[in-house]
């Protein structure tokens, strides 16, 4: 997630802020600021919390994974089509490095 995050492709097409929080809850800036996570973070849900030191090969991983953008995805508030295009490149970008 964090070579995704890092991507120069995904910094000029979303604002890497949003995709920060999209996935993480928050941005480095926030944790500075001592912000808590929100609950429609790719990384707080609760399908994802147990793998996130598994690898991608994991079939268990990857199930999880599918499971906590669909939950992510429904608890995000704000422009759902925006984190769903996310969502596909970053799935697009795991199936191409992996």
């Amino acid at each position: 997630m964090e070579k995704f995050l890092g991507d120069k492709s995904i910094k000029y097409r979303y604002r890497s802020d949003m995709v920060e929080r999209l996935f993480k809850g928050c941005t480095e800036k926030d944790i500075r600021k001592s912000k808590s996570k929100k609950s429609f973070a790719f990384l707080s849900q609760d399908s994802i919390k147990n793998f996130t030191n598994k690898t991608i090969d994991n079939l268990d991983v990857q199930e999880a994974i599918g499971v906590a953008i669909k939950e992510s995805v429904m608890s995000y508030t704000r422009d759902k089509n925006t984190a769903v295009n996310i969502y596909k490149d970053f799935v697009s970008y795991i199936k191409e490095k992996y």
